[in-house]
């Protein structure tokens, strides 16, 4: 979209600082261990944790953070129809956080559905682990529900926004901005 067509709109940052995520995604964190690990402890027990275990799961949760990532382009492409040279994946090497970032304002709708895909990286997994008892699976799942934290507090502070806003992210901080239709 081009800037002259935004200046009809109020700009809203809606960009969070690290720190001010620090509290509320480790208190997250630590109910969804509690809240998902003792369901699965009582119906399944965990077994044997050892070194093979321990790097298997290492490298699972690498490739699938990879897969988190390229989910958010693919939103960014199929539902806020961005072009390729538009979205670009990297790390904010400050927070060893990696990210997939859209450089042009999308529909808040689209924008929505993006950071929430790869939730699904999560879900599916536990989902898995709980039918079948793999551990394996329920550690994959927890640790990659628990990487959507983030996500999941960019949507909460979108709720707000009505369906004519447009949304892009923010390219060095965690959030985006929010273009609102002037009145």
């Amino acid at each position: 979209m081009l800037a002259d067509s935004l200046k009809s709109y109020q700009i809203i940052d809606e960009t969070r600082e690290m720190e001010d995520l620090n509290k509320p995604i480790l208190i997250s964190t630590f109910t969804l261990m509690v809240g998902l690990l003792i369901p699965y402890w009582f119906i399944w027990k965990i077994g044997e944790i050892d070194l093979f275990f321990l790097i298997e799961l290492a490298v699972g949760y690498i490739l699938l953070i990879f897969m988190h990532e390229v989910l958010h382009l693919v939103g960014y492409i199929f539902f806020g129809k961005a072009k390729i040279s538009e979205v670009k994946l990297g790390v904010l090497w400050k927070y060893l956080t990696p990210y997939a970032h859209c450089k042009i304002p999308i529909r808040i709708k689209a924008y929505r559905i993006s950071v929430l895909l790869p939730i699904v990286l999560g879900i599916v997994p536990l989902i898995y682990a709980f039918l079948n008892g793999n551990d394996y699976w329920f550690f994959i799942g927890l640790f990659m529900t628990i990487g959507s934290l983030g996500d999941l507090i960019i949507l909460w502070i979108l709720r707000k926004y009505s369906v004519d806003v447009l949304v892009q992210d923010h390219s060095s901080k965690i959030g985006c901005i929010v273009y609102t239709p002037q009145s």
